[in-house]
């Protein structure tokens, strides 16, 4: 952790770069903003089929935050450097977001899903485990599957 003024300054201008891409881009996504005292959230549903939803909540006092883009959820993560976030914002509008979900061969169960955002050069990377999942599985007892999107404007 930073600290909490230099943490607050530094969001503050990504904040301010991110009211720029929304206002470039409400004519291809509903986009909801909320702040308060101590969160500011963001989410965005895009128009067109095959494009990549996600809702974005920074903690602020505790310079966390929570992620939910595509299918997948992630909660509670140290928030990434407060540069990336406009960043993050425009790679998933790029369409620059893979998710891959590991499943056993044998079952199908699932074992944990990764999500990556960012092409050529990854921003965030993020992991989870599937509930009950064993804690390692090697690529003999999975197979992966990706899931790629689209870029909002064409």
């Amino acid at each position: 952790m930073i600290a909490a003024d230099v943490f607050r300054q530094r969001f503050e201008t990504a904040r301010d770069a991110i009211a720029d891409w929304i206002a470039a881009h409400r004519d291809v996504a509903d986009i909801a903003e909320e702040r308060t005292p101590t969160f500011w959230r963001l989410a965005v549903q895009p128009h067109a089929a095959q494009t990549c939803p996600f809702e974005l909540i920074v903690h602020t006092g505790s310079q966390r935050f929570d992620l939910d883009i595509g299918p997948e959820t992630y909660r509670g993560r140290p928030a990434p450097p407060c540069e990336d976030l406009p960043r993050i914002v425009s790679a998933i509008a790029a369409g620059e977001v893979v998710i891959r979900t590991h499943r056993t061969v044998g079952t199908g169960a699932p074992l944990r899903s990764e999500t990556t955002i960012g092409a050529p050069v990854v921003i965030w990377h993020g992991e989870r485990c599937a509930p009950g999942a064993p804690p390692t599985a090697t690529g003999e007892q999975s197979e992966a599957r990706e899931r790629r999107y689209v870029r909002y404007r064409l």
